[in-house]
């Protein structure tokens, strides 16, 4: 997969580009977004680190025709200023119930590489996947590395931002 550079805030696909099957797209965007594109060797995606506590991970869902059966998105990055407004592209929060411990997970692809996530995870991205363009989000079973303890305190304290800054807040109920 070639890394994506991000040089304005606006998404194209071609007509033939809708699937993810293509592996295709034209991405622009103003703001550099940092991500790990590569996997360990193992070949199971893995999180860069955050650079900063001000900085989150959004989802972008990458589009799908066909419905197909795996999800396919990629991980970048947009940072809260000292006062709270959000550099990077809108984005929907997503409020859910979590799916009990021990759920088998399923199995979606970020930047290209697989990662595992709970049934009701799939099911909304499944929901939020779009047909034609890309849809950002903000879910935090994904956009927080829930094995870095770190990490996940730090992106608590963000939580009023993160859902104050969104475009819109979606609950699954």
């Amino acid at each position: 997969m070639a890394v994506i550079a991000y040089q304005s805030w606006t998404y194209y696909y071609s007509p033939r580009d809708n699937d993810e099957s293509s592996q295709r797209g034209t991405t622009r965007t103003t703001k550099t977004a940092g991500a790990n594109l590569t996997g360990p060797p193992n070949g199971r995606y893995h999180y860069s680190p955050l650079p900063d506590d001000r900085t989150i991970r959004l989802l972008r869902i990458r589009p799908s025709l066909s419905g197909s059966k795996h999800i396919h998105c990629d991980i970048l990055t947009g940072r809260f200023s000292q006062g709270g407004h959000f550099a990077g592209p809108p984005y929907s929060a997503i409020s859910y119930r979590w799916d009990p411990e021990g759920t088998r997970k399923k199995k979606i692809f970020i930047n290209g590489q697989p990662f595992y996530v709970y049934p009701k995870v799939e099911e909304i991205l499944k929901y939020f996947r779009p047909r034609v363009s890309v849809r950002f989000i903000w879910i935090d079973s994904v956009c927080i590395n829930q094995r870095d303890k770190d990490e996940r305190e730090s992106q608590v304290t963000l939580m009023w931002n993160i859902y104050e800054q969104c475009s819109r807040v979606e609950a699954w109920i």
